[in-house]
């Protein structure tokens, strides 16, 4: 009989994790290392095991993920995701329990970009929104680096709207 495997695709930003589980002794490897000699620090290791932990399923699966892209954070954050869709594949009762936590997110990083370029350019062009802008000031802050918007605050609404999506 053939061993079960279960694959899943995760990402988080721009780190990409394939994910592949099959029944074992509950063993994470990461690029062909072990999750402690891959990841230093503990709050990634955290990450990495929280679906298994949230399911009850701590050292019955073995994991093999090859991840690549971004940074630790991300790619741990992209590691989650692959093992939580995977987890879905194996039970999909295990969607309520995980959702609780919002687990099984998809991923909209890249749209928020887009949508801030969006607001800042009605914020720019709108009399209405101009008529409100106190004198020399530009009402709004856009840092494309952090993401860190200030706009008037039904416009800040909007964007955590679309974030929250």
């Amino acid at each position: 009989m053939a061993e079960q495997k279960f694959y899943a695709t995760g990402k988080r930003k721009t780190s990409i994790a394939r994910v592949r589980m099959t029944p074992g002794t509950g063993e994470i490897i990461i690029n062909k290392r072990t999750i402690d000699e891959y990841f230093g620090r503990p709050t990634s290791k955290m990450v990495v095991r929280q679906p298994l932990e949230l399911t009850e399923n701590v050292g019955k699966f073995d994991i093999s993920v090859n991840v690549c892209g971004g940074g630790p954070s991300g790619q741990a954050g992209a590691i989650k995701h692959g093992i939580t869709k995977a987890l879905l594949e194996i039970d999909p009762e295990l969607r309520d329990s995980l959702k609780k936590v919002s687990l099984p997110a998809t991923v909209v990083s890249r749209n928020v970009r887009s949508t801030v370029d969006a607001v800042h350019a009605v914020a720019s062009s709108s009399p209405s929104v101009n008529a409100l802008r106190p004198p020399g000031s530009t009402g709004y802050l856009v840092e494309r680096e952090t993401l860190r918007v200030s706009l008037f605050p039904f416009l800040v609404n909007m964007v955590q709207r679309v974030d929250h999506n």
